[in-house]
């Protein structure tokens, strides 16, 4: 279910061209370029095309259609990275726009990991969902596991750019490995600005989706840089608290179980985590020294 009434300004759907003509990804590039035309003269002249989700994503990029169509004739891999996040088949886009049952054959696999991705992708892009990111990883493993997809993204480079095979290959590898840290780092940016926003519990439920996809580890945790900014930013904020305690502070620093909160969830998946761990227990040592010297100062008085 899509919460959010704003326009998401997403980088490769919000500027898809092939979403902005209203066409499958599998459109050639001339023909590409035909359609793009098209939509831009009908806007000019007051005729504006809405595309699909343009509720969504807006209509914005609309302006910049036919130069971004032009820059992509020669960047195959940016190209099929834009094929990559948006369906091929013209028949696949109603359901993500309109949701619905799915018929079963209706789609050739490789297509149906596509769209099964896309939905759960855009999903979670508007509700945050850490249960839909799982799946959304996990359609995304099946596109990039199986050899379908790769073969006819391929295909069409090798028609289209006049590409050997192998050649044609390699940049669509090139093209699945840039979608896979878009979504590795958009995930772990928006997981960044839950927590900040105080929605900690959310942005913990987006980080654990991310460490326990099956998707290469380095690479994850490599994305999540704007999570391990937070945590060395807590840890030093703890540190500059713990030197001010006193034994009046009968409660534990806000910091610590905040930070706690990170460490628990990223454990030593990141190198960071040790100093942060120190932090901690700093900070509950010099709790327990206060405590206890408050508690015998109390004693000698009695």
């Amino acid at each position: 279910m899509r919460t959010l009434v704003t326009m998401l300004r997403e980088r490769y759907l919000a500027d898809n061209p092939f979403r902005l003509v209203g066409a499958g990804s599998a459109l050639d590039r001339i023909t590409l370029r035909r359609r793009a035309d098209s939509v831009s003269r009908a806007a000019q002249v007051g005729i504006p095309q809405q595309p699909p989700l343009a509720d969504v994503f807006g209509s914005e990029a609309t302006d910049s259609l036919s130069s971004t169509v032009r820059s992509l004739e020669t960047d195959p891999v940016r190209r099929t990275a834009y094929r990559l996040l948006w369906p091929l088949s013209d028949s696949a886009i109603p359901y993500l726009s309109n949701g619905g049952r799915i018929i079963k054959g209706s789609f050739p696999p490789e297509e149906l990991s596509q769209l099964l991705f896309l939905s759960c992708w855009i999903e979670f892009l508007t509700g945050r969902s850490n249960e839909v990111l799982a799946e959304a990883l996990t359609h995304w493993c099946a596109i990039t596991n199986g050899k379908a997809m790769g073969a006819r993204l391929t295909q069409l480079l090798v028609n289209e750019d006049e590409l050997d095979a192998k050649n044609a290959s390699g940049k669509v590898h090139n093209a699945q490995r840039e979608v896979e840290r878009h979504i590795l780092e958009r995930s772990a940016k928006l997981a960044a600005e839950s927590y900040e926003h105080g929605n900690r519990p959310s942005s913990i439920g987006i980080v654990r989706s991310l460490l326990d996809s099956p998707l290469d580890s380095h690479s994850v945790e490599f994305a999540l840089a704007p999570i391990i900014d937070i945590g060395d930013r807590g840890a030093e904020r703890l540190r500059e608290t713990t030197r001010t305690l006193t034994w009046h502070d009968t409660a534990p620093p806000q910091e610590l179980d905040q930070l706690r909160m990170l460490t628990d969830c990223i454990g030593l998946r990141h190198p960071n985590a040790r100093s942060w761990n120190d932090a901690i227990d700093d900070s509950t040592d010099q709790l327990a020294n206060l405590w206890i010297e408050h508690a015998v100062e109390l004693s000698n008085h009695e």
